[in-house]
């Protein structure tokens, strides 16, 4: 049995369709969190905020999140979430 190197194994995920699919969504969730973050923001600040499918889940803590998530049997791993900050840090490189 030949070992494959980790080269070899990530060329064989790139190119698998199901993969690309996966995460092409996620990109698309991605996108329309990104295209909502203002509006979020504005009406409720300091919640969670998650994206799947369909409408936004919005929570006072992650835990919450995550507890409303897995109650729905959203995969959390495949979950766009937010924290909706009020006052964010400003980080300067």
């Amino acid at each position: 049995m030949t070992k494959k190197s980790s080269v070899d194994v990530r060329e064989e995920l790139i190119d698998e369709p199901y993969i690309l699919e996966r995460l092409r969504a996620f990109r698309v969730r991605v996108d329309r969190m990104e295209s909502q973050m203002e509006r979020l923001k504005r009406n409720h600040a300091d919640h969670w905020v998650a994206l799947y499918t369909g409408d936004f889940v919005l929570a006072e803590s992650r835990d919450d999140l995550l507890a409303t998530l897995e109650g729905q049997g959203v995969p959390t791993s495949e979950t766009v979430i937010r924290f909706l900050d009020s006052n964010p840090k400003h980080i300067i490189l």
